[in-house]
């Protein structure tokens, strides 16, 4: 009877490993081959490379520094990587077996002596346990990259505050410079005026645009402070702390055309590259889906143990168990691979629109700095000397009574505001830098500076 008892167990469970379908053995046959060790993603050392990019990111000088500094010690940032090393520790748990059933017990009536013990495994088919932990696996990429996205949206926050901190102090420098410059047209006009060759109105003229220059000044020192609190936020740290912005700031660019920061993009944009593993785990989770067509088996120990009884001795009895879930409810099945189908439809969607967008905002980015690039040298070769030069002639034609003061201050005027648009020039094209890195996902400069201030 034993005999033919476990044939037809044999007989059933070959009857259901049957519904492995060779489709089905063809998808995870792919699967493997896809997820194979040369394109598999090492999670268990993947913080370095991860550690590595970003030191990359952050480079040199007080800005590197201020940098490292934020992506070591921002929550955002903290947080990202908390997410991600809880993912990467899930992968183990995932490819593991369920824990065993372990049972005990007794009959409890006096003429009943007996008990008994048991202990069970579930096993699931052979590859539910290897997809399981290649789904997980590819969950642990996506977190890491979100990782990444995060620490570059701080960099490029970092970057782009710091150059605007630099744009504040500089411009409180110049409009200082500006005030020396609008005192001595004071001087003059009053020198002029004691000799006749110049008027009250003329004085207060000159007067009135020292009075708005320091009004100007006020307004940059406002936004100094403000700037500064947010710049503190971003390494936290207590607001009121110093900053070190120096007095020059050189950067090595290295910008190539859009088409090859597309391909770099590609292949670098955390973005990008966390929708490919979005594509990826719906693959393995399609599998999955499939694979609970095939039965999981259980196999177990029992052992029955018959007390002694007056007359009678100590009995006991250990069987070997066997047994398999029954995936007969098809209807469920084929909406669970239906899910799982839907689901990776829109994970490929959705990485197309991250390509797209992020290609578009490369391009956009690009231009951006180029154009700022243009007006920098535009400023710096062309209008800044023709208006220095015009300010001489104009002190010197007023000196001479030639001009009036409108003219002498028309000329001042334009000299501080072409500093300013040179400056504003400057910093836009290192915002729009940092902006192009964070499109990109890799660093396009490395800072040399010099002569801090705080």
């Amino acid at each position: 009877m034993r005999k033919w008892i476990l044939f037809l167990v044999a007989v059933v469970s070959a009857s259901f490993a049957g519904c492995m379908s060779r489709q089905l053995t063809r998808d995870i046959e792919d699967y493997t081959k896809a997820a194979g060790p040369e394109s598999r993603p090492e999670y268990a050392t993947a913080a370095k490379p991860a550690d590595d990019e970003l030191k990359k990111l952050a480079g040199g000088g007080a800005l590197g520094e201020y940098v490292t500094l934020a992506l070591e010690r921002n929550p955002a940032v903290s947080a990202a990587k908390g997410r991600w090393l809880a993912a990467k520790a899930r992968v183990i748990s995932e490819s593991a077996l369920e824990d065993p059933m372990v049972m005990y017990g007794r009959f409890v009536k006096e003429f009943d002596q007996r008990r008994q013990a048991g202990f069970s495994q579930q096993i699931p088919t052979p590859p539910k346990l290897t997809v399981r932990g290649r789904a997980a696996s590819e969950e642990a990429a996506m977190a890491e990259q979100e990782y990444m996205a995060t620490a570059l949206d701080v960099a490029m926050n970092v970057k782009t505050t710091f150059h605007e901190l630099y744009y504040i102090r500089r411009a409180i420098a110049i409009t200082r410079e500006n005030l020396d410059i609008l005192k001595n047209v004071i001087e003059i006009a009053q020198a002029q005026l004691k000799v006749g060759k110049a008027t009250e109105q003329d004085v207060l003229k000159a007067q009135v645009e020292l009075d708005k220059s320091d009004s100007d000044l006020i307004v940059l020192e406002q936004q100094w402070e403000t700037m500064a609190a947010d710049f503190n936020t971003l390494l936290y740290r207590p607001l009121s702390e110093g900053i070190t912005i120096p007095e020059k700031i050189e950067l090595s660019e290295n910008v190539p055309e859009p088409d090859e920061l597309y391909r770099d993009a590609l292949k670098q944009k955390p973005e990008i590259l966390q929708a490919n593993a979005a594509i990826r785990q719906r693959d393995a989770m399609l599998l999955l889906a499939k694979l609970k067509r095939v039965p999981d088996m259980t196999i177990g120990v029992d052992w029955m143990q018959m007390l002694a009884m007056p007359g009678n001795s100590t009995h006991s009895a250990v069987d070997l168990t066997f047994g398999f879930n029954l995936p007969i409810w098809l209807n469920k099945l084929k909406a669970q691979e239906y899910e799982a189908r839907a689901l990776k439809a829109a994970a490929e969607a959705e990485r197309d629109s991250v390509v797209s967008n992020s290609l578009s905002q490369i391009k956009s980015t690009h231009y951006k700095y180029v154009t700022a690039k243009r007006l920098e040298a535009l400023y710096a070769d062309s209008l800044l000397p023709h208006a220095e030069q015009a300010l001489k002639l104009a002190e010197t034609g007023y000196r001479a009574a030639k001009v009036g003061v409108l003219d002498l201050l028309d000329s001042q005027r334009t000299l501080l505001m072409f500093r300013l648009a040179h400056l504003r020039a400057t910093v836009d094209r290192r915002q729009r830098l940092a902006e192009l890195e964070r499109a990109v996902g890799k660093s396009l400069s490395q800072e040399a500076a010099s002569g801090e201030t705080k």
